[in-house]
Protein backbone atom coordinates (compact mmCIF):
# COMPACT_ATOMS: atom_id res chain seq x y z
CA UNK A 1 0.00 0.00 0.00
CA UNK A 2 1.44 3.56 -1.35
CA UNK A 3 1.58 6.22 1.26
CA UNK A 4 -0.33 9.29 0.38
CA UNK A 5 0.39 12.32 -1.25
CA UNK A 6 0.15 14.96 0.87
CA UNK A 7 -2.06 17.96 -0.28
CA UNK A 8 -0.93 19.89 2.22
CA UNK A 9 3.18 22.43 2.43
CA UNK A 10 3.59 24.17 5.19
CA UNK A 11 7.50 25.84 5.06
CA UNK A 12 9.00 28.99 6.77
CA UNK A 13 12.67 30.48 6.04
CA UNK A 14 14.05 32.14 8.91
CA UNK A 15 17.56 34.02 8.31
CA UNK A 16 18.00 36.89 11.57
CA UNK A 17 21.58 38.09 9.73
CA UNK A 18 18.83 39.74 6.92
CA UNK A 19 15.97 40.37 8.83
CA UNK A 20 14.13 37.53 7.36
CA UNK A 21 11.34 35.41 8.67
CA UNK A 22 8.57 33.96 6.48
CA UNK A 23 6.10 31.63 5.66
CA UNK A 24 4.97 29.58 2.07
CA UNK A 25 2.23 27.66 2.53
CA UNK A 26 0.34 26.26 -0.42
CA UNK A 27 -3.04 23.71 -0.72
CA UNK A 28 -4.26 21.35 -3.49
CA UNK A 29 -8.15 21.18 -3.19
CA UNK A 30 -9.69 18.55 -4.81
CA UNK A 31 -11.18 21.21 -7.67
CA UNK A 32 -8.04 21.12 -9.03
CA UNK A 33 -7.37 24.56 -7.41
CA UNK A 34 -4.00 25.41 -5.98
CA UNK A 35 -4.50 27.99 -2.64
CA UNK A 36 -1.04 29.56 -1.70
CA UNK A 37 -0.57 31.82 0.78
CA UNK A 38 2.94 33.69 1.76
CA UNK A 39 4.35 36.68 4.09
CA UNK A 40 5.89 37.21 7.23
CA UNK A 41 5.14 34.66 10.19
CA UNK A 42 2.57 35.85 12.60
CA UNK A 43 0.76 37.77 9.75
CA UNK A 44 -1.89 36.27 7.57
CA UNK A 45 -0.41 36.77 4.34
CA UNK A 46 -1.36 37.75 0.88
CA UNK A 47 -2.80 34.77 -0.70
CA UNK A 48 -3.86 33.88 -4.43
CA UNK A 49 -5.80 30.83 -5.63
CA UNK A 50 -5.52 29.36 -9.30
CA UNK A 51 -7.04 26.70 -11.52
CA UNK A 52 -4.67 23.93 -12.68
CA UNK A 53 -7.51 21.91 -14.50
CA UNK A 54 -7.40 19.16 -11.74
CA UNK A 55 -6.62 17.86 -8.44
CA UNK A 56 -3.41 15.80 -10.17
CA UNK A 57 -2.28 18.64 -12.03
CA UNK A 58 -2.89 21.06 -8.80
CA UNK A 59 -0.91 18.64 -6.68
CA UNK A 60 1.88 18.25 -9.05
CA UNK A 61 2.66 21.88 -9.20
CA UNK A 62 2.19 22.15 -5.21
CA UNK A 63 5.14 19.92 -4.87
CA UNK A 64 7.15 21.41 -7.50
CA UNK A 65 7.08 24.67 -6.43
CA UNK A 66 7.75 23.59 -3.12
CA UNK A 67 10.58 21.97 -3.88
CA UNK A 68 12.25 25.12 -5.53
CA UNK A 69 11.65 26.70 -1.96
CA UNK A 70 13.31 24.24 -0.13
CA UNK A 71 16.19 24.06 -2.44
CA UNK A 72 16.44 28.18 -1.56
CA UNK A 73 16.64 27.59 2.41
CA UNK A 74 12.84 26.91 3.49
CA UNK A 75 12.34 24.44 5.85
CA UNK A 76 9.07 21.95 6.82
CA UNK A 77 6.78 23.71 9.57
CA UNK A 78 3.73 22.69 11.18
CA UNK A 79 0.24 24.43 10.81
CA UNK A 80 -1.79 25.67 13.31
CA UNK A 81 -3.73 23.69 15.62
CA UNK A 82 -4.22 23.98 19.31
CA UNK A 83 -2.24 20.97 20.09
CA UNK A 84 0.50 21.93 17.63
CA UNK A 85 0.73 25.22 19.14
CA UNK A 86 1.16 23.76 22.60
CA UNK A 87 3.76 21.48 20.88
CA UNK A 88 5.37 24.66 19.59
CA UNK A 89 5.40 26.29 22.86
CA UNK A 90 7.02 23.58 24.32
CA UNK A 91 9.91 23.11 21.45
CA UNK A 92 10.26 27.48 22.02
CA UNK A 93 10.84 26.90 25.97
CA UNK A 94 13.17 23.92 25.13
CA UNK A 95 15.23 26.52 23.03
CA UNK A 96 15.24 29.57 25.56
CA UNK A 97 16.85 26.69 27.97
CA UNK A 98 19.95 26.07 25.43
CA UNK A 99 20.14 28.90 25.03
CA UNK A 100 20.21 29.35 29.23
CA UNK A 101 22.56 27.00 29.64
CA UNK A 102 24.72 26.97 26.12
CA UNK A 103 23.84 23.48 25.67
CA UNK A 104 23.68 24.56 21.99
CA UNK A 105 26.38 24.16 19.19
CA UNK A 106 25.44 27.06 16.87
CA UNK A 107 23.54 30.38 18.83
CA UNK A 108 22.50 31.55 15.35
CA UNK A 109 20.77 28.37 14.09
CA UNK A 110 19.03 28.09 18.07
CA UNK A 111 17.93 31.66 17.30
CA UNK A 112 16.77 31.05 13.76
CA UNK A 113 14.67 27.81 15.24
CA UNK A 114 13.33 30.29 18.20
CA UNK A 115 12.03 32.86 15.63
CA UNK A 116 10.52 30.31 13.39
CA UNK A 117 8.42 29.61 16.04
CA UNK A 118 7.65 32.88 18.07
CA UNK A 119 6.72 35.65 15.27
CA UNK A 120 8.18 38.89 15.76
CA UNK A 121 6.32 41.91 15.00
CA UNK A 122 6.56 43.67 11.40
CA UNK A 123 9.20 45.70 10.76
CA UNK A 124 11.48 44.79 14.18
CA UNK A 125 14.87 44.53 13.30
CA UNK A 126 16.57 41.36 15.06
CA UNK A 127 20.07 41.82 15.73
CA UNK A 128 21.05 38.35 15.93
CA UNK A 129 24.16 38.58 18.20
CA UNK A 130 22.21 40.77 20.38
CA UNK A 131 18.51 39.02 20.57
CA UNK A 132 17.92 36.60 23.78
CA UNK A 133 21.84 36.46 24.68
CA UNK A 134 21.58 38.17 28.66
CA UNK A 135 19.73 35.90 31.23
CA UNK A 136 16.94 38.46 32.08
CA UNK A 137 15.45 38.77 28.51
CA UNK A 138 15.36 34.95 28.43
CA UNK A 139 13.77 34.23 31.53
CA UNK A 140 11.41 36.88 30.20
CA UNK A 141 10.52 34.94 27.02
CA UNK A 142 10.44 32.07 29.22
CA UNK A 143 8.12 33.69 31.58
CA UNK A 144 5.43 34.94 29.14
CA UNK A 145 5.68 31.89 27.04
CA UNK A 146 4.66 29.94 30.52
CA UNK A 147 1.96 32.30 31.04
CA UNK A 148 0.49 31.14 27.78
CA UNK A 149 0.56 27.46 28.48
CA UNK A 150 -0.85 28.21 32.07
CA UNK A 151 -4.15 29.34 30.79
CA UNK A 152 -4.39 26.58 28.46
CA UNK A 153 -3.97 23.99 31.68
CA UNK A 154 -5.89 26.49 34.05
CA UNK A 155 -8.96 26.46 31.52
CA UNK A 156 -8.17 22.33 30.51
CA UNK A 157 -8.88 21.14 34.29
CA UNK A 158 -11.81 23.00 34.83
CA UNK A 159 -12.92 21.72 31.82
CA UNK A 160 -14.55 25.22 30.53
CA UNK A 161 -13.87 25.99 26.56
CA UNK A 162 -10.65 26.10 25.73
CA UNK A 163 -9.65 28.75 23.39
CA UNK A 164 -7.29 28.07 20.86
CA UNK A 165 -4.10 29.90 21.40
CA UNK A 166 -1.62 30.82 19.17
CA UNK A 167 1.67 32.40 19.57
CA UNK A 168 1.06 34.49 16.63
CA UNK A 169 -1.24 36.63 19.31
CA UNK A 170 1.38 37.42 21.23
CA UNK A 171 1.96 40.99 21.97
CA UNK A 172 4.92 42.97 20.22
CA UNK A 173 5.70 44.15 23.81
CA UNK A 174 7.30 40.21 23.79
CA UNK A 175 9.70 41.71 22.05
CA UNK A 176 11.72 44.33 23.65
CA UNK A 177 14.73 45.42 21.04
CA UNK A 178 17.16 48.05 22.39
Amino acid sequence: MSKPVDNKVHLVFVDTLANSNKFWKAKANDNGDLEVTWGRVGYNGQTKTRNCGSYGAALYELHTIATKKKQKGYKPSVLDTKSVEEKLVYRALELLEQLKTNTYYNYTETINEYLSLVPTPLGTKIDPFVILSRLPEINRHEQLLRELLSKVEIATASQETVKVFSLKGLSNLFWKVD
